[in-house]
C-alpha cells in the first residue's frame, strides 16, 4: 500500500512539475514574441 501511494504521489508531483515547465515555456515564448514586436517597431 505505501509503494503504490508512493508511486501515486510521485506520478502526481512529475505532472505538476511538467504543467509548470509548460506554463513558463509559454510565457517565455510569449516575451520573446512582445520583445520581437516592440524591437520591429523601434527599427
Amino acid at each position: 500500500m505505501e509503494k503504490t501511494i508512493a508511486v501515486l504521489v510521485g506520478t502526481s508531483i512529475g505532472r505538476y512539475a511538467q504543467t509548470i515547465a509548460d506554463i513558463v515555456e509559454e510565457i517565455d515564448s510569449e516575451n520573446v514574441a512582445t520583445r520581437n514586436n516592440l524591437e520591429e517597431r523601434n527599427i
